[in-house]
């Protein structure tokens, strides 16, 4: 056989860069930290009853799968594995990015063994370390928001909600807002022009994975969900993936790059905008992102490089913004507020019950104010404020104020900061769904573009400044 010349071998990479790597890498990290704080369903819906008829405080989460040797076990392999590929790769790219990538994994396994060890100044350390704090920015758009729904609310007729009871909630607002520096509270939205042309970059793709969702008739149990997400996945060209219905205690769809499978909760029912919503989320981006990352020369784009989570989210919500009937507000709130509270970024930390209880009423205001039948709204909150505590709460005790898993505030912080970067920055969004890293780290940028997978990008201010120079020369 005759050899490639160098200038060939230099222009056509090693289909996988990584392959060897990968493989091992694969076997030992393909979890998703959230997997183990998972419960038995009968024994978390007991919790719910007994909570809801104020029989406990606060409810009891199991978590069965946070066992002691397997723990060990992972935290072992990961640390072989990360001395092995400093010692014999060569790539210093690649050896960069495997071992940044193998240190998160094993923050991760720091804050499962925290929870199990009930060591809740260790797990919200781990927390922060990954996922961060909500940012005075995010923080500072979301309070103001409240505050102008509250006193709408206030001057509004018919509410049935007493005068007392948004008093309470704007002193709450109002007490969150005295800690955050006024030029944090005013966040543009995208304009008109931004949102158009983001759609129209995208346009061809989303029409696509969403036409089995026009041919059935909402709404939409589990079953239904399933089987149009597999002709969506279908349709997108995407082989080796299938959604399945699970039985589960979470009503959150969700991605396992290991399996290949998106888990369809049982008790799902969605209508038309959110079943299109999740569909590009879903589909359109996680999906999409893992599978071109699979296809790519380096595999591990496939799970992900370190701190890409932020970013994927913010591009899964930012899809579901443009195929929702109206952009009102950047993604996330549900969550970054709940969290928010659980931290106490207003002066005060709270345990499950204070954050059920707040945002409940919270909820509640801003259905009414949606036009919601007070009835309806009563009940759609409180099983809306059980679900999100518990999705705040998973990990913890649910009992000491302050501590809960921060994962949610990176879907809003996430979107922001995509939409903010898409304003700067002259380039088609189709190019983010390369595999699963983040658009705004340079550090992924230099990685993936030395490597050949994406080009480099320059900012609208750079493109200016380089245009200013061509014209005085």
């Amino acid at each position: 056989m005759t050899p490639r010349n160098d200038k060939f071998a230099r222009k056509c990479p090693p289909k996988h860069l990584d392959q060897g790597w990968f493989s091992q890498f694969t076997k030992i990290s393909s979890f998703q930290i959230y997997e183990y704080f998972e419960g038995e369903y009968h024994f978390r819906e007991k919790q719910r009853k007994l909570f809801s008829e104020g029989k406990i405080e606060n409810p009891v989460l199991d978590y069965p799968l946070l066992n002691k040797k397997h723990l060990d076990a992972k935290e072992a392999a990961h640390k072989s594995l990360l001395n092995t590929i400093l010692s014999d790769e060569r790539n210093l790219l690649i050896r960069r990015a495997y071992q940044k990538k193998i240190e998160e994994k094993l923050a991760e396994i720091q804050i499962l063994k925290a929870s199990r060890a009930k060591d809740w100044s260790r797990f919200i350390s781990g927390c922060k370390k990954i996922y961060g704090y909500p940012s005075l920015k995010a923080q500072g758009h979301t309070a103001a928001w409240l505050q102008r729904e509250f006193r709408k609310a206030k001057k509004g007729k018919g509410l049935e909600i007493s005068k007392r009871g948004i008093a309470k909630l704007e002193l709450l607002i109002e007490k969150w807002l005295g800690k955050i520096p006024k030029h944090y509270r005013i966040v543009k939205l995208p304009t008109k022009s931004l949102f158009g042309k983001t759609l129209k970059n995208l346009q061809r793709e989303l029409q696509v994975i969403l036409k089995p969702a026009l041919a059935r008739k909402p709404p939409y149990n589990a079953k239904n969900i399933c089987e149009i997400f597999n002709k969506a996945v279908s349709l997108a060209g995407i082989s080796g993936w299938e959604a399945v219905v699970v039985k589960s205690s979470s009503i959150s769809i969700g991605t396992d790059p290991s399996t290949k499978k998106i888990r369809i909760p049982h008790k799902k029912y969605l209508y038309s905008s959110d079943l299109r919503a999740l569909i590009v989320h879903e589909i359109g981006t996680h999906v999409r992102r893992q599978f071109n990352g699979k296809k790519s020369a380096f595999s591990l784009l496939s799970l992900g490089l370190d701190r890409y989570e932020e970013s994927e989210e913010g591009l899964a919500t930012l899809k579901e913004q443009l195929v929702r009937d109206s952009f009102d507000d950047f993604s996330g709130f549900p969550g970054f507020l709940a969290v928010c509270l659980a931290l106490g970024c207003d002066g005060e930390k709270r345990n499950f019950r204070q954050v059920y209880e707040e945002i409940n009423s919270i909820f509640f205001l801003l259905k009414l104010i949606g036009g919601e039948n007070s009835a309806i709204a009563k009940t759609e909150a409180a099983r809306e404020a059980w679900e999100r505590s518990v999705r705040t709460f998973r990990g913890t005790d649910c009992s000491t104020p302050g501590i809960c898993f921060t994962k949610d505030i990176i879907y809003r912080e996430g979107n922001m900061k995509l939409w903010n970067f898409l304003l700067k920055t002259e380039i088609n969004i189709s190019e983010f769904d390369a595999g699963k890293y983040d658009p705004l780290n340079s550090e992924h940028i230099k990685l993936l573009n030395s490597l050949g997978i994406i080009k480099s990008y320059k900012t609208n201010a750079e493109i200016e400044k380089r245009k200013t120079y061509y014209k005085c020369r």
